[in-house]
């Protein structure tokens, strides 16, 4: 990276703030999956179970069989997946919204307004890497859900890699992008939400008539509250669509074995079972996820480029 760095002439140039922003989002995805993954588990096993026959009655019942039948391990089931996923996925979400920031206010801080349509963009690009990231640890995590729902169930994979031969084997690689439509209406508007809201905490916090240039002299409390809101408002706002997600994600593998096929097939289904509470089981661990989660991240990301700003 040193080499990288002092071969770019120019401190501030495009390719210097890029690597940057590549480096500093692997930071950012190493601290949102340590830190959250264990309240990612809970949140889909309980978003997945069986709503007229519950394996777990709620977030305290689901730790506490996990820590039962697996041990600390089983909370951060699939963790490969989403640790690796989640470093390509902040790299390109951060490198993503570095560039549309320079494009949009050619290097001035961006207002509320461009600063949310700068997050949808972004939202857009990430869902290439999110919806296969998000399929395979899904798919992985559910595995002992129907398992003891069903004692003759046998597992089909039990690893990251067997998930994506399995899938790669059964559909393609195209199956990889199993609930890419929902995934893409969700981050596009998630996204957008979470550089906005984050921007605003961070710009709330500035006395009446200070640049706004100062926010980069903030603390780390700061960018950990500020993360922490980011992440709040991203999925507080978009968590029913996450459900759609999630139940067309966790759905079998051989397309025919499907109960729903679709967005709007899935949503009626859910609805059908359970009204309006059905798209929220799940909702308190993914809260408590989302602030600690995006806490992490960003502080990881904000001190890693703080640290190369002063280096290089």
């Amino acid at each position: 990276y040193t080499t990288l760095f002092r071969s770019l002439s120019k401190r501030d140039s495009p390719a210097r703030l890029l690597a940057k922003d590549l480096i500093a989002g692997c930071f950012g995805g190493i601290g949102i999956v340590a830190v959250g993954h264990p309240f990612d588990t809970i949140k889909v096993r309980l978003q997945t179970q069986n709503p007229k026959n519950p394996l777990y009655t709620g977030m305290g019942d689901c730790i506490k069989k996990t820590m039962k039948w697996e041990g600390v391990g089983g909370l951060y089931k699939g963790f490969i997946s989403p640790l690796w996923g989640n470093m390509l996925f902040n790299a390109v979400q951060f490198i993503v919204y570095g560039q549309m920031k320079e494009a949009i206010g050619h290097g001035e801080i961006l207002s509320i307004r461009d600063t949310f349509i700068a997050g949808a963009i972004t939202g857009v690009s990430v869902t290439f890497v999110e919806t296969p990231m998000d399929l395979f640890k899904s798919q992985l995590q559910v595995q002992i859900v129907r398992a003891k729902d069903n004692p003759e169930y046998k597992a089909q994979f039990t690893t990251v890699s067997g998930a994506i031969k399995q899938i790669i084997k059964t559909n393609g690689i195209l199956g990889c992008y199993q609930g890419f439509c929902t995934t893409l209406i969700r981050d596009t508007i998630g996204v957008s939400l979470y550089f906005g809201f984050y921007e605003l905490y961070r710009r709330a916090l500035l006395k009446k008539d200070q640049p706004l240039s100062d926010m980069q002299y903030q603390g780390s409390f700061t960018q950990f509250m500020a993360g922490g809101v980011a992440g709040v408002a991203y999925w507080g706002c978009i968590y029913p669509l996450d459900i759609i997600k999630s139940t067309l994600q966790v759905q079998p593998l051989v397309k025919s074995e499907r109960e729903v096929k679709g967005f709007m097939e899935c949503a009626k289904s859910i609805y059908k079972k359970g009204g309006v509470k059905a798209f929220f089981p799940g909702f308190t661990p993914c809260i408590i996820r989302a602030f600690v989660g995006n806490a992490a991240c960003f502080v990881c990301y904000e001190q890693s480029k703080a640290v190369m700003n002063k280096m290089f």
